[in-house]
This record gives structure tokens, sequence and C-alpha cells, in this order.
């Protein structure tokens, strides 16, 4: 079976991440914390099972903040970039 992974990151490269499986769902995001991080009327984004995202680098350049009672963004301090969000 071939491998279907995907390795990714931020622009300049300081992030990097793999995801190991596919979505569990793909949805566009009007909410005003996406369109804002964006600078779009929507993000797109991908929901993934925990398990099937690992950071390969660049950890320490992410900062967390909780933007509504267990939803945490996690975002590039440099770039701005808005990397990924989760619930706990």
């Amino acid at each position: 079976m071939a491998d279907k992974s995907v390795t990714s990151g931020c622009q300049c490269g300081t992030i990097r991440y793999r995801l190991t499986a596919p979505p569990l769902e793909v949805m566009h995001c009007h909410c005003s914390m996406c369109r804002k991080g964006h600078g779009a009327l929507f993000a797109t984004a991908g929901v993934y099972d925990k398990a099937a995202v690992a950071i390969q680098s660049g950890e320490e350049s992410l900062t967390r903040f909780e933007s509504s009672p267990g939803n945490h963004r996690h975002f590039m301090f440099v770039l701005r970039w808005p990397a990924f969000s989760h619930r706990r």
C-alpha cells in the first residue's frame, strides 16, 4: 500500500507537520475569528484525528490561546500565521 501521508507547514519553513490520514471533515468557517485570522470572508479547514497529526519542527514557534471555552488556536508568532486549532 502506498504512503498517502502529506507533509506541509508555514511559508518560511519554520513549522513543519505531517498528516498521516485523510481529514474526517473539510469545512468553510465564517466565524469572526477565522475571517480575521485569514483576512478573508471564510477559512477552509480540515478536521483531522489528533493521532494523524504530527508536528515535525518549529513547535517552539507556536503560540496558543483559548479563543472560546475549550477551543484552542495555535499560530506562528513571527508571521502571525494561523496554524491550527483544536478542542479539548
